[in-house]
């Protein structure tokens, strides 16, 4: 059974959606980021990567309410690269549009930790392989008719979480 979302992670899903709104993202990035907050491979596997952290490592949060802080600090950091003229990497090279940015650095936010579940050492490596099954579910519904915009995207998410150290 699974358990339910804690009030802070309830009250940081708010937070992101309304963030997003209110920076003026578009429908696509919102439903985006609804999808993999609600996800419950996503959801299941943060919270055990606390518990590895917490409970059998003696660290801090590596779970789902560090997962969310940081992904409303990468739409913080977008906004104001986007404010600031600055060109994402996807935009520079005429692959894909600020939105897709968004859409990739806030599944690699929300995905980055989820090796922890395996262990500390290389967790950035265990988090690509864990995340790319979730990746490929999640951008199928994100980009039904766009393989290449699905590849893409998952490879610029790939590469956040697999740099994150």
């Amino acid at each position: 059974m699974t358990k339910m979302r804690s009030p802070k992670e309830q009250s940081l899903d708010n937070k992101i959606i309304k963030l997003l709104k209110k920076q003026g993202a578009s429908e696509k990035v919102i439903n985006a980021t609804k999808l993999i907050l609600a996800d419950e491979e996503v959801q299941i596997t943060q919270e055990y990567a606390n518990n590895v952290s917490i409970v059998r490592l003696g660290f801090n949060d590596h779970g789902p309410v560090h997962m969310r802080i940081v992904a409303m600090n990468v739409i913080t950091m977008m906004d104001l690269l986007k404010q600031a003229g600055i060109k994402t990497i996807l935009e520079t090279e005429g692959v894909g549009e600020f939105e897709d940015s968004l859409i990739a650095t806030i599944y690699a936010a929300m995905l980055h930790d989820l090796g922890m579940s395996v262990g500390r050492q290389e967790h950035e490596l265990h988090s690509t392989y864990i995340s790319l099954p979730i990746l490929d579910r999640l951008l199928s519904q994100v980009y039904p008719e766009d393989v290449q915009k699905r590849v893409i995207v998952r490879s610029i998410a790939l590469e956040g979480i697999s740099g994150h150290m």
